[in-house]
């Protein structure tokens, strides 16, 4: 309920919500907001687990990995679908503030792709054989939040930058034409 909860308080509101075409932005934000908030909600309490060393702990992990998969395939693809729709053209990645934040968010998230990626692959497998593998997780999945955390602080900055679709079309072909009459018979 929490998670479907943020996904519905996100979707009411802001840039992304208000973007046409309506039956497309609001469940694409749904959806986003609650693949989100499931795998950062998730990140603290992992990383608790794994450093008390918690019984149970490789299942755990192994369960919240299964579940974050899709969660993280659902997230980049509602994720470059809003992005089309609120950038439009790449060139407004770079030309633009909000294009700007959307890069460097997407720098820090292939990161975190990353590092999601090996503990998957290479930490998850290790843990319940002993050794030092849930200390080697739990420094991870911290590492993963600070770069989660950094992502949600850029967001952030999209409540003071309007959207690339939000600006007038920029092709002579769809200003508006504008005459200026300055003699006195006008």
């Amino acid at each position: 309920a929490a998670l479907f909860g943020t996904g519905i308080a996100l979707a009411a509101s802001g840039h992304a919500s208000s973007a046409p075409p309506q039956w497309l932005t609001r469940p694409a934000i749904l959806v986003h907001g609650v693949a989100v908030a499931y795998w950062i909600g998730a990140l603290a309490p992992l990383a608790v687990l794994l450093r008390r060393g918690e019984p149970g702990i490789p299942k755990i992990v192994r369960r919240f990995s299964d579940i974050a998969v899709p969660a993280v395939a659902a997230l980049a693809a509602t994720g470059a679908v809003l992005a089309w729709l609120q950038v439009r053209h790449p060139a407004a990645l770079l030309a633009t503030a909000y294009g700007r934040i959307l890069t460097a968010k997407l720098v820090l998230v292939v990161a975190l792709l990353a590092l999601a990626a090996i503990n998957r692959s290479r930490l998850t497998p290790a843990l319940g054989r002993g050794g030092a593998a849930e200390r080697r997780l739990a420094a991870s999945v911290v590492a993963e939040l600070v770069l989660a955390t950094s992502i949600l602080g850029l967001v952030g900055l999209w409540r003071f930058t309007p959207p690339p679709r939000a600006f007038p079309a920029e092709s002579p072909a769809e200003r508006p034409a504008v005459a200026h009459l300055h003699a006195s018979q006008a």
